[in-house]
């Protein structure tokens, strides 16, 4: 049965390594229940290894051997109330990532618990109460092993209480998911107490983690898509905000006006209208970022038209140093037009917009700054609506799909500045992804 048991072990140990170095690329995006899945892979890893020299030494070798079995038991037993700490942390995470509240008294009930066993291992290495090493470096259970096996089972009770409590928050497949990952391993424990030579606890968890692997990857694609829904309906809010009647009306007298006393400023205008109009359309299409040159002639073609409005109360300088790069769709020519709206026109003598792009060594700068009214950024409330148009739409397609931090500096009477920071590393890969499809 010890060979068993080594084979089973050694195959549960290569599989969990699999699933913890998938889950290395995504340890620091500072999801807690992410983090608590791993740390419980981990445990199960290192219960694992500790149960190896059981069931390969146990019986042979001197005292390196005894000290070597003593290790993994002591391993084992310190281990298996963490696991299930761990477990308990995971599914807190994931139940506070709903509604932002915490299950504090579950939690201590657990960490006591866990600590709990960890002190009586520690005992057990000069008491033997849980397991102990006889002279012929034959492993035994202790005298009171069941309390090693019982306190994990109190633990998983307490997981399903608390699930229990919170079933309302979760979806029927998470709760009946959860509920499985504690009666597995429960049943595990229940098995060791009754039969001595078979340990299928960490197999039980191996399984277990396997499902939740599996849910975790459905929960992920469940996410893309919602995020790809959320995003195709901003774009559309964007596009709409842009597309205002006013706008419309007012750009197609200043055309009407021009037809009369200059023709062929007019047809220049008509095309800027046509490309702006497209641009607007064609961002219902798509969802990848684009070039920023795309961009770049769709903000021509709103300031060309703005000019035709305003005259001289309007003035606009580029300096773009760096073009080779993606953004989303309609994220700059709103700003532009928030830098008109609210900036400069609410001067009676207008302003100026400064529009610039940069690079440093790990990042890509854009600027879009004016000399307008400026306001206080304390009061721009992160909404879908407001004043400003779709700001916080341009913010979360900006870090959803190229990581890219906007920073809102703005001074009354002075004007704004405003700053979109793309990381260089991010970009890139934004720019193979698109290349590659």
């Amino acid at each position: 049965m010890y060979g068993v048991n080594f084979a089973l072990e050694v195959f549960c140990i290569l599989v969990c390594l699999i699933l913890l170095i998938s889950q290395i690329p995504r340890m620091n995006v500072g999801e807690g229940s992410q983090k608590w899945f791993s740390m419980m892979l981990i445990f199960n890893i290192l219960m694992m290894v500790g149960e190896l020299p059981v069931d390969i030494l146990s019986g042979t070798g001197g005292i390196l051997t005894k000290s070597l079995i003593e290790g993994g038991g002591l391993l084992y037993f310190l281990l298996s109330g963490l696991l299930v700490f761990a477990f308990t942390g995971y599914v807190l995470a994931f139940i506070n990532a709903r509604e932002g509240r915490t299950n504090k008294a579950f939690w201590d009930f657990c960490a006591v618990l866990a600590g709990i066993q960890m002190i009586l291992t520690a005992v057990s290495m000069w008491t033997g109460i849980y397991f102990y090493v006889d002279d012929q470096n034959v492993y035994h259970r202790g005298p009171y092993f069941v309390i090693a096996q019982m306190i994990p089972i109190l633990m998983f009770v307490i997981n399903i209480v608390m699930m229990t409590y919170n079933r309302k928050r979760m979806r029927s497949n998470e709760w009946f998911l959860f509920l499985a990952y504690t009666l597995i391993p429960m049943a595990a424990l229940i098995i060791q107490i009754m039969e001595y030579s078979f340990v299928p606890m960490n197999v039980m968890v191996t399984l277990a983690l396997i499902l939740v692997f599996i849910f975790i990857h459905f929960e992920r694609e469940l996410v893309v898509e919602r995020q790809k829904e959320e995003l195709s309906g901003m774009q559309v809010d964007i596009m709409l905000s842009q597309i205002q009647p006013h706008f419309l009306y007012n750009s197609l007298t200043a055309i009407r006006q021009l037809c009369d006393i200059d023709p062929q400023q007019a047809k220049q205008s008509i095309l800027d209208f046509s490309h702006f109009l497209r641009a607007n359309m064609n961002s219902l299409t798509i969802s990848e970022p684009i070039p920023f040159r795309q961009e770049l002639d769709h903000i021509t073609s709103y300031l060309n038209l703005e000019k035709q409005r305003f005259g001289d109360r309007l003035n606009v300088e580029f300096d773009v140093q760096v073009e080779d790069f993606y953004l989303p769709t309609l994220t700059l020519q709103p700003l532009v037009e928030n830098s008109i709206r609210h900036g400069i026109m609410k001067k009676d003598e207008g302003g100026t917009i400064w529009f610039s792009t940069e690079e440093d060594e790990n990042n890509i700068i854009i600027q879009v700054r004016d000399n307008g009214q400026g306001f206080d950024p304390r009061t721009l409330k992160e909404t879908n609506k407001g004043d400003h148009v779709g700001l916080y739409n341009i913010r979360h397609r900006l870090k959803t799909q190229v990581n890219a931090d906007v920073i809102i500096n703005s001074i009354i009477g002075l004007g704004t500045n405003i700053t979109i920071v793309i990381p260089k590393a991010e970009e890139k890969e934004t720019s193979n992804e698109i290349s590659g499809s």
